[in-house]
C-alpha cells in the first residue's frame, strides 16, 4: 500500500497530521479525483481546535463537474469554519519529526490521541519519542532521474525540470494538483505522470524527511 497524503491539524499552537481523515465520516462526500495513489482519498484538508472545538478550515480538491472550490465543494451554504460537529472518536496527532517512514502509521516525534465526541474534545493522552535517532531510508527508485518516467512527452518533462525538478524524489513531493497549477500543466498531463511513477511504485504526495539523501542512504526496491 502506498503511503497516503495526511491531513494538517492545528493543536495547541503546533502543528500535526492526522490520517484519521475526520471529513470522511460526514457521510456525504462529493465524489473527489484521486489525481494520486498517494491520496486515494482525493482531497487534502487543514483543522484547528479552538478553545477545544473541531473546525475545518480549509479544503483542497478537484470534483469533476463541480464549480465550486475549498470548503464550498462540501460545505456550498456554510459560512467558513466549519464547525466539525458531526466528528466523534479518537484522533490522532502525529507531530515533530518524523522519526521512521510507513505505508500505514509512520512514528513521529509526538503522538496525541483526542477523544472526541460531537466536534468537541473530551480527553487526551500523549506519547512523547523526543530524542529517539530519526531514520532515513529511501527507494532506489527515487533517486532515478525524471527522463526514466515513460510515455510523457518532451514539453511534459522540460515544464517539471523547470520548476527545478530533477529526480523522481523531487517529483513525488508535489501534490498533483499543486504541480498541474506551478507548472501549467493539464489534469490529463498529471494523470499521465502518476500512472508513470506507480511503474516504480510511487505517487505523488509523498513525505520525504531529511531529502536529498546522503550517499548510501537508499534501498533496493
Amino acid at each position: 500500500m502506498t503511503a497516503q497524503l495526511p491531513d494538517k491539524v492545528l493543536y495547541e499552537g503546533e502543528e500535526y497530521v492526522t490520517f484519521d481523515e475526520p471529513l470522511s465520516s460526514l457521510g456525504e462526500l462529493p465524489e473527489f479525483m484521486d489525481l494520486s495513489t498517494g491520496n486515494i482519498k482525493g482531497y487534502f484538508s487543514v483543522w484547528v481546535f479552538v478553545a477545544d472545538r473541531f473546525f475545518v478550515v480549509s479544503l483542497r480538491g478537484y470534483v469533476p463537474g463541480k464549480t465550486g472550490k475549498g470548503l464550498g465543494l462540501v460545505f456550498p451554504d456554510v459560512q467558513e469554519p466549519v464547525f466539525a460537529s458531526w466528528y466523534s472518536g479518537k484522533l490522532k496527532l502525529l507531530g515533530g519529526k518524523l522519526l521512521s517512514r510507513s505505508d500505514i502509521w509512520p512514528i513521529y516525534e509526538r503522538e496525541i490521541l483526542l477523544e472526541v465526541k460531537d466536534g468537541v474534545i473530551q480527553g487526551s493522552t500523549l506519547l512523547d519519542r523526543t530524542g529517539e535517532p530519526v531514520r532515513h531510508e529511501y527507494d532506489s527508485a527515487l533517486i532515478l532521474s525524471i527522463e526514466c518516467l515513460e510515455g510523457l512527452a518532451c514539453e511534459v518533462i522540460d515544464s517539471v525540470r523547470d520548476l527545478g525538478v530533477s529526480r523522481l524524489g523531487d517529483l513525488v513531493q508535489f501534490d498533483g494538483l499543486e504541480l498541474a497549477k506551478v507548472a501549467g500543466l493539464s489534469i490529463d498531463s498529471v494523470i499521465e505522470i502518476r500512472k508513470a511513477l506507480s511503474v516504480f511504485g510511487l505517487s505523488f504526495g509523498m513525505s520525504l524527511q531529511g531529502w536529498p539523501p546522503m550517499k548510501g542512504s537508499a534501498r533496493s526496491l
